[in-house]
């Protein structure tokens, strides 16, 4: 479900909240990108797949992993989509731009946080193509992101001209 509240609002929602991940992703340097040519696979493609990696790991361990398939997805767009390469042309994002996550947990649910250096997009139009029933993007892969919108438990929200998601789960939705 779609909704226009802010990360305060949706924290404010949460009780007794407090931030248990915080992982920020640095941009790699310009200085040490250009010591990769553009057919260097691993550097170009493998470094944006650290985050995903980290996060599994402590939703796995903190029992939270019902939700990963959407943070996951949240996480791939901002690095895929909003850090598009602007040096060379990596499938998995651009490594000079950096990406953070947060989580916050409360007693009635959790709140996830994810920001890019992107342009950011224009999340209503998205949002007015959804509405009516188009679901995914013309790229037959593409359009996973618009599942989570139709999750009856998940609320999210964009922010900063769509650079950041935010996602919240509320045991007791509110």
């Amino acid at each position: 479900m779609f909704t226009t509240k802010t990360i305060d609002e949706l924290l404010a929602q949460l009780e007794s909240s407090e931030l248990i991940y915080y992982d920020y992703t640095p941009a790699v340097s310009v200085v040490e990108a250009l010591k990769h040519t553009p057919d260097d696979f691993r550097f170009w493609t493998n470094l944006p797949n650290k985050p995903l990696k980290d996060l599994y790991k402590f939703m796995l361990e903190n029992n939270i992993t019902f939700v990963y398939d959407f943070v996951a997805e949240m996480t791939a767009n901002a690095l895929r989509h909003g850090n598009k390469y602007s040096l060379q042309p990596a499938p998995n994002g651009d490594p000079l731009k950096s990406c953070s996550i947060k989580i916050f947990k409360g007693n009635n649910g959790l709140v996830f946080r994810v920001r890019n250096e992107g342009n950011g997009f224009n999340y209503q139009q998205m949002l007015d193509q959804f509405a009516e029933g188009k679901t995914h993007s013309a790229n037959i892969l593409g359009g996973n992101g618009t599942r989570i919108l139709t999750h009856p438990m998940i609320i999210v929200s964009y922010e900063d001209n769509g650079r950041t998601t935010n996602l919240a789960y509320y045991h007791n939705k509110i």
